[in-house]
């Protein structure tokens, strides 16, 4: 507490409470507020700003919410003899009124069904699936399969053979060629495919060296077993070795051509011949099985 006298007015100042009390002439003290700061101003101006700011975006907010939900559907009051709006769906829904069971027609938004480019992989999917084509390819290789098996395991019986198949694949892409002297058109496919092999033990037949007899030697016969031609001759023997034979096949689905909207199912079968995959069908037409 500090205290200042003067000749006509004695002034007292709190600095705990803030309080003035002026004496003047014995008359009665006032109270006077102490002056707020300019720092104390801009800090309640900008608090005032920010509330308002936040009433005004929460206010929005919630228009926006009840103005998207008013429009993606709306309730039929009379549904006996109204009808919903072009791009709405009707629905019956059973709500609670009062403890009461009342049933509501409602009309719901739905956006229209983007339009798929046909070929591309979302219309062949669309159309089909992976699984369905590897369920085609599996039935309709079954047959082919069989028929290899049984010839094979009938030309090697005593060979020890033993089928190994591996086992059913599919894949989707794009298939691209040249349209035009400047372009290029693609088109998805769908394929599944399968290798399989029958595994047996061969004798095969081979030739090694082996030392002449004196009376070869003699002869020279053969004449590999002269001392100045070598003095050996060629021993045929059979060795066993592990061979196989080898096939294939495979079903690609896509859109049969560019100006029909129809699948195309292509199953193609090969046998492996020396290095060189050769197809098994005499005359192998195109499009072969419906999907």
């Amino acid at each position: 507490m500090k205290s200042h006298r003067a000749a006509d007015q004695v002034t007292i100042v709190d600095l705990d409470t803030q309080r003035i009390a002026a004496h003047d002439n014995g008359m009665t003290a006032r109270r006077v507020k102490a002056p707020t700061t300019q720092t104390g101003r801009r800090n309640l101006s900008l608090t005032c700003a920010f509330a308002f700011s936040a009433l005004i975006f929460v206010g929005v907010a919630l228009f926006a919410t009840s103005a998207s939900a008013a429009t993606s559907r709306y309730l039929l009051r009379h549904p006996s003899h109204e009808h919903c709006k072009h791009g709405y769906v009707r629905s019956t829904k059973i709500a609670r009124s009062h403890g009461k069971r009342k049933r509501q027609v409602w009309c719901s938004h739905h956006a229209p069904a983007r339009e798929v480019p046909p070929g591309s992989l979302e219309w062949l999917l669309a159309h089909t699936s992976v699984a369905h084509v590897s369920e085609v390819f599996a039935s309709e290789t079954a047959a082919f399969y069989s028929g290899v098996r049984s010839q094979a395991e009938a030309r090697h019986a005593g060979d020890n053979p033993k089928w190994v198949a591996s086992g059913v694949t599919c894949e989707t892409g794009y298939i691209s060629e040249q349209a035009g002297l400047f372009g290029t058109r693609s088109w998805a496919y769908i394929w599944c495919g399968e290798t399989a092999e029958l595994q047996y033990v061969a004798e095969v037949r081979k030739f090694r060296r082996g030392p002449c007899t004196p009376e070869e030697t003699k002869t020279g016969e053969p004449e590999t077993c002269y001392p100045s031609d070598g003095g050996y001759k060629e021993e045929e023997f059979m060795e066993p070795q592990p061979a196989s034979e080898k096939w294939k096949a495979g079903l690609q689905v896509d859109r049969e051509s560019e100006s029909a909207n129809v699948l195309c199912g292509d199953l193609s079968t090969y046998v492996l011949v020396g290095n060189q995959w050769e197809s098994t069908q005499v005359s192998r037409p195109v499009c072969n099985v419906s999907i």
